[in-house]
């Protein structure tokens, strides 16, 4: 049987970590319950990666104001 099948069997709602949310997607589309968009580790290189390029003059940063 599958995970999905004996969740399902046990009332149990069936999720997964993914990396994107292109991936989430996917996996909602195949009848997923739950699922993360991302880590936390990829967002905050994503936002580390926007705001050094911001400080560098080499991109927009997204920071809307200090502490």
């Amino acid at each position: 049987a599958s995970i999905r099948a004996a969740a399902a069997a046990h009332g149990l709602p069936v999720g997964i970590h993914t990396t994107s949310g292109r991936q989430a997607r996917a996996y909602l589309d195949v009848g997923l319950d739950m699922v993360t968009v991302s880590t936390d580790a990829a967002i905050l290189r994503t936002a580390v990666t926007a705001e050094l390029g911001a400080a560098r003059g080499t991109a927009a940063g997204t920071a809307t104001g200090g502490y």
